[in-house]
C-alpha cells in the first residue's frame, strides 16, 4: 500500500471516530453502557461476517493456532477500550475525557518504545507538542483555568484505562498473525469481543437497565457499529503497519478537528477563535510528524 493511501485511511478513521461523538450529541436518548458496547460490536460482527466468512474458513487453522493472541486483540482493542470508556462517561464530564483523550497518542508512543524499541524522532516529538497544545486549547475552550482545575475521578481513571488499552492494541498490531485477511481478522476479534461482553450485557438487563427502542437510540448504535467500529478499524489496521504506530498515533489529534467541523455543519455550532488556533496547531503538528524529509522508511 502506498504511504499516502495509508495516511488517507488514518484520516478517514479519525473522521469516523469524531463523527461518533457528534452523532451522540445530535440524537436524544439514553443507551446503557453495556447495551451500547455489546450491540455496537455484535452488529459490526454481523456486518463483516459475509465478507470474512470465506477467508476465515480458509485461515481457520491459523486462528486456532493463534487463539491466545487473538483473544488479547479482542480484549485490548475492543472490550478493554469500549467498556471502561462508556462506563467512565457516566461519572465524568466531556471536557475531562477530551483532555485525557489527548494522552492516547502519547501512550502509544511510549508503548511503542517500551515494546518495540522504536524511539520517537525529533520531528515527531515537535509534532506531538504542537498537536497536544492544539487539542488542549480546543477541549479547554482556551481556558488555562479549566486545565489547571482538572480533578481526576473514577470516571476519568476508567477513561484513561480505556486509552491505555487502545494504545496496547495499536502496538500489538505488529504481531498480527501473518497470512490472514483484514476481514477475517476483524470478524474473529469482533466475535470474541462480543462473547466477552455478553455476560456484562445480560447482567445489565437482569438489573432492569434497558433503553427505549426509538430512532435516535438505534441511530447512535447503528452509526457506532458501522463507522467508528467496522470501517474505522479496517482503515486503522491496514494503515498502522505501513506508517508505524508513532505517526498513526499522532493522526488521532485530528479527531477534535473533524468533531468541530462536523458539529458546525450538522449541529450549527459556532466555530470560535480558540477552535481555529487549536486546529492550526494540530495541523502543524501532523505536518511535522509526517514530513518525508524526517523519515526514510516506515517504523517496524
Amino acid at each position: 500500500m502506498p504511504r499516502w493511501l495509508a495516511l488517507a485511511l488514518l484520516i478517514f478513521a479519525s473522521a469516523c471516530w469524531a463523527g461518533s461523538s457528534v452523532a451522540g450529541r445530535a440524537a436524544v436518548g439514553d443507551v446503557p453502557p453495556m447495551a451500547l458496547s455489546f450491540l455496537r460490536w455484535f452488529i459490526a460482527f454481523v456486518v463483516l461476517l459475509p465478507f470474512g466468512a470465506r477467508p476465515l474458513w480458509k485461515e481457520r487453522r491459523i486462528f486456532i493456532q493463534n487463539l491466545p493472541i487473538m483473544c488479547a486483540f479482542a480484549f485490548f482493542g475492543v472490550v478493554g477500550f469500549t467498556v471502561p470508556y462508556y462506563v467512565g462517561l457516566r461519572f465524568t464530564e466531556a471536557v475531562n475525557v477530551g483532555i485525557l483523550n489527548a494522552s492516547s497518542p502519547i501512550l502509544i508512543i511510549l508503548l511503542t518504545f517500551a515494546m518495540l524499541g522504536v524511539a520517537i524522532r525529533p520531528a515527531q516529538l515537535a509534532g506531538v507538542g504542537f498537536a497536544l497544545i492544539g487539542t488542549l486549547a480546543i477541549v479547554s475552550r482556551g481556558s488555562l483555568e479549566t486545565l489547571f482545575g482538572l480533578v481526576l475521578n473514577v470516571g476519568d481513571m476508567l477513561a484513561l484505562s480505556a486509552f491505555l488499552s487502545w494504545a496496547m492494541y495499536t502496538v500489538m498490531l505488529r504481531w498480527r498473525p501473518p497470512g490472514v485477511s483484514s476481514y477475517s481478522f476483524l470478524v474473529v476479534i469482533f466475535g470474541l469481543a462480543s462473547l466477552m461482553m455478553l455476560p456484562l450485557y445480560v447482567i445489565e438487563l437482569a438489573l432492569g437497565r434497558s433503553f427505549e427502542h426509538n430512532f435516535d437510540n438505534w441511530f447512535i448504535i447503528g452509526y457506532a457499529a458501522l463507522f467508528p467500529s467496522t470501517l474505522a478499524y479496517l482503515a486503522w489496521n491496514l494503515a498502522v503497519p505501513i506508517v508505524g504506530p508513532n505517526l498513526a498515533a499522532i493522526t488521532q489529534y485530528l479527531n477534535p478537528v473533524f468533531a468541530i467541523s462536523l458539529a458546525a455543519l450538522i449541529l450549527g455550532e459556532t466555530v470560535k477563535d480558540f477552535h481555529l488556533a487549536g486546529i492550526a496547531a494540530i495541523l502543524v503538528g501532523i505536518y511535522l510528524s509526517g514530513s518525508r524529509r524526517q523519515r526514510s522508511k516506515p517504523e517496524t
